[in-house]
Parts: structure tokens; C-alpha cells; sequence
């Protein structure tokens, strides 16, 4: 298969779980739970930093301020604080969906998988025994991907380096949604790590994707559900290749 090929298997895939979800009643009804748990953490996160923590940090900052440009400062001060806050909010939100909805993503991931014929024979309710390690592992990969985050965030500060750490970052969300399934696969790190590097080019083209989605605000909050579906059909269609 050819890098072009390659790389719109991923791309579409990110899509054709979108197109599942829309098909299947059983998905709508999970993907209706972590959801709602995004949206919760959300509200409960932007009201914090809106009530309490911007407009104490604010009046600390801009009290000596006075006069024209005094009211210039708050309102321009507002505005930045305002815009920072949403995304601070936005990114929180994504951080602890991920661990706290990680039980439900995984029960999507796993219900994909069986229907693609990579899980046989075990009982739905399986994921119930594991919730308490799918909330361990989420606490892990949470901690990973901010740690990384970090990394991502300084170099793109820096000129041609920024352009590689966009597509570090989304190649890194998409192994994300890709680890629900190799959980459920019981798929060590090192094996995982393996399987990455192999298909960087498909996961490159689904996190570009994924980023395509990412410029309609609030829209990911909405849609991480879905991307532990289309993560577990890219790898039930990239481990049949094999």
C-alpha cells in the first residue's frame, strides 16, 4: 500500500466511526453517558475559573489601575482572561473525560471490536470487572499525554518546530483512541509502542482528522465517544492487514 493509501485509511476511518455510532441504538445509548460526564466537567470547570478564579486574579492584578486606561486594562484584561479560561476549560475537560469516562469509552471500543471479530466470546459485562483498571490506566495515559502535552506546547513556541508539534500532537491523540482497544487486547506497551511506529502514516492521517474537527469549538467535547469507536476500527482493519 502506498504512503497516499496509507494515510486516508486513517483519515476515513476517524469518520466511518461517526457513521457506526449513527447506525448502532446500543452506541447512541453508551455514547449518551460519557457525554453527559464531558459536558458536567466542563460546566463545572469554566464556572470555577469564571466565578472565582479570574475575577479575584483580575481585581489583584488591575486594582492600582485607574483613570482611561485603567478601564482600557479590565476590559482588555477581561477579554484575554476570558479566552484563556475557555481554554484552560476546554483542555481540563479532555484531560479528566479521559480518565473518568475511560470505562464507557472502553465498553464503545469493545462492542466495535466484537463486531469486527477480534473479541469472541466474551460476555458484555467483562468491562465491569475491569473498570477499576481502565480507571488506573486512564489516570496513566492522562498523565503521559500532559506530560507530553507540555513538551508540545514549548516547541510551539519555537518557528518550523511548532509546524512538528501540531503533528506530534495529533498523531498522539490518535494513539489515544487507539489504546481503548489495544486494552481490551491485553497489547503491552512495548508491542503498542511497536505497532505505532509501523503505522505512524494511518494514525498521522487519523489525528489530522481529528484536528479538522477540533476547529468547531466544544465540538470535541461532544465527539470523544466517537473517536474510541473509529479507534478500534482502525485497529481491527490495521491488525487484518497484517
Amino acid at each position: 500500500m502506498n504512503p497516499f493509501s496509507r494515510f486516508f485509511l486513517g483519515f476515513l476511518s476517524f469518520f466511518d466511526g461517526f457513521k457506526m455510532l449513527a447506525k448502532d441504538k446500543s452506541l447512541k445509548k453508551l455514547a449518551a453517558i460519557p457525554i453527559l460526564i464531558d459536558v458536567l466537567i466542563f460546566v463545572g470547570i469554566a464556572y470555577t475559573f469564571f466565578v472565582f478564579v479570574m475575577p479575584h486574579f483580575l481585581e489583584t492584578i488591575l486594582s492600582p489601575a485607574s483613570g482611561f486606561w485603567g478601564k482600557i486594562a479590565r476590559i482588555g484584561g477581561y477579554g484575554f482572561a476570558s479566552v484563556i479560561s475557555l481554554l484552560l476549560s476546554g483542555v481540563l475537560t479532555f484531560l479528566l473525560a479521559q480518565i473518568v469516562a475511560s470505562p464507557f469509552n472502553t465498553l464503545l471500543a469493545e462492542k466495535t471490536l466484537k463486531s469486527q471479530g477480534l473479541l469472541k466470546g466474551q460476555p458484555d459485562k467483562s468491562w465491569l470487572k475491569g473498570s477499576l483498571k481502565m480507571l488506573f490506566s486512564g489516570l496513566i495515559r492522562g498523565a503521559i499525554l500532559l506530560l507530553l502535552g507540555v513538551l508540545i506546547f514549548v516547541l510551539g513556541f519555537i518557528p518550523l518546530l511548532n509546524v512538528l508539534a501540531l503533528f506530534m500532537g495529533l498523531f498522539l491523540m490518535a494513539t489515544d483512541c487507539a489504546d481503548y482497544s489495544h486494552e481490551l487486547l491485553h497489547m503491552e506497551f512495548r508491542k503498542r509502542a511497536q505497532f505505532y511506529v509501523k503505522f505512524w502514516l494511518e494514525f498521522l492521517g487519523f489525528g489530522c482528522a481529528m484536528g479538522l474537527t477540533f476547529m468547531v469549538p466544544g465540538l470535541n467535547l461532544v465527539m470523544i465517544p466517537a473517536l474510541s469507536i473509529s479507534g478500534a476500527l482502525l485497529v481491527s482493519r490495521l491488525r487484518t492487514a497484517q
